[in-house]
């Protein structure tokens, strides 16, 4: 991978980022479309959402750019068109809301999608705890958890300013380094591509955020960095694989994770 085209996806998507945001924040307040405080809220006053459409737009067309000047993307269009399709859905909730088990069918189905598309994990097999056909299984039984399961952990982060967009670039900056290094140009590309846009955003979120991602943004990143192990090759899986990439976000897994189990107590 060129690193003079890696370093046109990370202009192109970091200024788009950028750019995008501000605009989809104007619409955003003529239209009212705004996150309301509540109790649980971190902010005080209404403040726009859908943010993450101008970041899901600078990535397409950093990662659009990088097959145009003739990088080997590999799986990085499959990743975005899967993520894609998540954030379509996510965006009628923004806008008009959808019930709880409806978002958590659509998370469910971009995992099974991933799983169907891209295959599993594999982490049961690379432990050698269960017969082959069994360990596959129980993978894609990970797989589709782990996906559905960390995009609602980023989306329960997004109303923290500065939070989400700040993990989103320190995890692509970490896959964009993994890729690298494992020569896999889908995540090298990708994580590029969304280390850089999360940076244009946060010129946005920070505190005190103006805008906020809203679940089509929240639910496209986390579908990526939830993704993003199963285009690691399995020959790198142990010290590449799931594990390593939920350290690059524990604190969201962690913190997610305790406050299910405090409040389900």
């Amino acid at each position: 991978m060129s690193p003079a085209i890696l370093l046109a996806v990370a202009l192109l998507s970091a200024g788009l980022s950028w750019i995008l945001v501000a605009i989809v924040r104007d619409l955003a307040v003529r239209r009212g479309l705004l996150d309301m405080p509540n109790p649980r809220s971190s902010h005080a006053r209404p403040t726009p959402r859908l943010g993450g459409l101008g970041l899901i737009a600078a990535i397409l067309a950093a990662t659009a750019l990088a097959g145009a000047l003739g990088a080997d993307v590999g799986q990085a269009p499959t990743l975005v068109a899967l993520g894609l399709s998540v954030a379509l859905v996510s965006l009628v909730d923004d806008v008009r809301g959808l019930p709880v088990l409806a978002r958590l069918a659509v998370h469910l189905g971009a995992g099974a999608a991933a799983v169907v598309t891209l295959g599993p994990l594999d982490v049961i097999r690379n432990l050698g705890i269960a017969d082959p056909q069994t360990a596959l299984t129980l993978d894609r039984g990970l797989t589709i958890l782990w996906i559905a399961g960390f995009m609602n952990a980023f989306n329960f982060m997004d109303g923290i300013d500065g939070i989400a967009a700040g993990q989103g670039a320190v995890a692509g900056a970490a896959t964009a380094s993994i890729g690298w290094m494992l020569d896999v140009p889908a995540l090298t590309v990708l994580g590029t591509a969304q280390a850089a846009a999360c940076l244009g955003f946060l010129r946005h979120n920070w505190p005190p955020a103006t805008i906020f991602m809203g679940d089509a943004g929240s639910a496209f990143l986390g579908f990526l960095i939830a993704a993003a192990p199963i285009a690691a090759p399995t020959t790198a899986a142990p010290p590449y694989g799931l594990f390593a990439f939920a350290m690059l976000v524990w604190p969201f897994v962690f913190d997610t994770t305790l406050t299910f189990i405090r409040r389900a107590t």
